[in-house]
């Protein structure tokens, strides 16, 4: 049944209930005004379950609520990317989906990002890409050989027919020559590793040491930007070997927005109460209406702004700016 706001006999609160009591979402334009919230039902649920078992009041509940699941999402991100040995602080940070935007700016602060990026269509986020992806398949197979023996038959064999099947796929969709391409991957490991690590191979097949020594050389090299060690002396063991199917798609045409200077006033369409921890807790918060923000607009938080789709929620350290193709560049 959804959250206990959307009246459809959903008890339990959601972080949309909390999103509601917190001021950021208005429960008259959620989805643009086709839905409406039930303010009293958000309030119900979260003081019933929330709010009264950890003797809170309503709104540091809802905050409660707010920063478990930015908590959530950060720690799913770090184990995700910082166990892989990428710093984070050196990338940008993108906005997906309806909700993300309410959470993005706390998140990208614990991970040390200062850029992020929200789409205009952050909501419709992946239907967006599919637009934009090129047809990519892979086909695989799993066969054992070590560098210190390597198997160059076997293993040039099943390249083969694995490059095959990656050929018929690309012709299958009517791609041409000019428009595909092929990427020989081997999954290699050093010996007792549990887990294996991605090679690209600089030529589809192994055909003497010298490609045989690429392979070895690189794994060592990956192993180190992501482990920060390495053995250079060990042999490896391969384990998997892959073909990728990349087929070029025609991009639908981006177009530039003309450039209509930084004020953004003319876009506020009112304020309303929205809490802010820094600020003390609910304290009056202007509301921009996304569809008036236009290319070059910035403005600072505390704010929020309004599109159909998603609410973005800029918090008190927080500068937003309209870029020319209309999404909001946000830097702490």
């Amino acid at each position: 049944p959804g959250p206990a706001c959307y009246g459809l006999g959903g008890k339990l609160p959601t972080v949309t209930d909390a999103d509601v009591i917190l001021g950021y979402l208005d429960p008259n334009y959620f989805l643009g005004g086709r839905i409406r919230l039930n303010p009293q039902l958000a309030e119900g649920a979260i003081n019933e379950i929330v709010a009264k078992p950890l003797n809170l009041n309503l709104e540091d509940a809802a905050f409660t609520i707010w920063s478990t699941v930015n908590h959530n999402m950060l720690a799913a991100i770090q184990d995700i990317i910082i166990r892989k040995g990428i710093d984070l602080r050196d990338y940008i940070l993108v906005s997906g989906g309806g909700a993300g935007s309410m959470h993005i700016q706390a998140i990208a602060k614990d991970l040390g990002i200062t850029d992020i990026i929200i789409p205009k269509a952050a909501a419709a986020l992946s239907a967006y890409g599919g637009a934009y992806a090129d047809i990519v398949a892979d086909f695989s197979s799993s066969y054992f050989t070590e560098s210190n023996r390597f198997d160059y038959d076997t293993v040039n064999s099943l390249l083969g027919n694995l490059e095959k099947k990656a050929e018929e796929f690309l012709l299958r969709n009517n791609t041409s020559p000019r428009q595909g391409y092929l990427e020989f991957h081997a999954e290699a490991r050093y010996p007792d590793q549990n887990y294996d690590l991605d090679v690209p191979l600089k030529t589809n097949r192994i055909r003497n040491e010298q490609e045989l020594s690429q392979l070895v050389s690189d794994f060592h090299d990956i192993h180190e930007r992501i482990y920060a060690v390495k053995e250079p002396e060990r042999y490896i063991e391969c384990v998997h070997w892959r073909v990728r199917a990349v087929g070029k798609t025609v991009k639908p045409e981006i177009k530039e927005l003309p450039f209509e200077g930084e004020r953004s006033s003319l876009a506020i369409k009112g304020n309303r109460k929205a809490y802010f921890k820094e600020l003390g807790g609910m304290v009056d918060t202007p509301v921009y209406d996304g569809k008036k923000l236009v290319n070059g607009n910035e403005l600072k938080g505390p704010a929020i702004i309004e599109e159909p789709t998603t609410t973005i929620v800029v918090l008190p350290d927080g500068k937003v700016s309209v870029s020319k193709f209309g999404n909001y560049i946000m830097t702490l």
